[in-house]
């Protein structure tokens, strides 16, 4: 048998960011992205159709899911194009507006040997570009279906958003053994509060009022 000491020392700690509002300050990615591929030419009436189309097809979830799971205006992007475009647009659209506190604070973190991990609804291949620029060991986002080398604008799997945030990570580090009362989860939405209850270390950053008022009641660390 194992000593039970080593198996503490075994366990994996992490530091979850969160990118829209949290690491991202009042924008998210992909209103970003929209804007860059408008000033690319690369949404055109198809793509701004299925846009249209799918949000209708995804109301009766509810106005956030409609909002946060439409990925229609991805609809017929050639994906290597797109793929080749994102170096680019987080350069020049998502890097200036990162927070440098969030940043810093990953930074120390990850010198500090948390696995440092961006849990996102925004698109995988986004956060795998972030992932490049920024002190980061995984990243986790929605993923688009692709047939015959083009995006079909359908998201495949869960969408990491509000409880299935707790699904999806569970699942990524399934086979691994989680210190969870000794990591860090940083978030600005009431939305996350499933996750962030999860966490010994809670961090509400730029929160909204909602979760700033339970932040203040249950003692969590906020950053303005």
């Amino acid at each position: 048998m194992i000593p039970s000491i080593f198996l503490v020392f075994s366990m994996l700690k992490l530091a979850v960011f969160d990118l829209d509002g949290t690491l991202l300050r009042n924008t998210s990615a992909e209103i970003q992205l929209f804007r860059y591929l408008l000033y690319q030419h690369l949404l055109k009436s198809a793509q701004l159709l299925n846009f249209a189309r799918e949000a209708l097809n995804l109301l009766p979830q509810g106005l956030l899911t409609t909002v946060r799971r439409n990925k229609g205006y991805l609809y017929g992007i050639d994906v290597k194009a797109f793929r080749q475009i994102l170096p680019q647009f987080c350069v020049s659209f998502l890097q200036p507006r990162l927070c440098p506190e969030m940043v810093e604070r990953m930074t120390q973190l990850k010198q500090q040997k948390f696995c440092v991990v961006i849990l996102s609804g925004t698109l995988q291949l986004i956060l795998l570009e972030l992932q490049t620029m920024l002190p980061v060991d995984v990243v986790i986002g929605s993923v688009i279906e692709t047939k015959n080398g083009v995006f079909t604008g359908r998201v495949i799997g869960l969408h990491p958003y509000g409880k299935d945030k707790v699904k999806v990570l569970s699942q990524h580090f399934a086979n691994r053994s989680l210190d969870y009362l000794s990591s860090f989860v940083f978030a600005d939405r009431y939305s996350d509060v499933s996750l962030m209850e999860l966490f010994g270390w809670p961090v509400a950053v730029h929160p909204s009022k909602k979760l700033r008022r339970l932040a203040q009641k249950r003692g969590w660390e906020i950053i303005e």
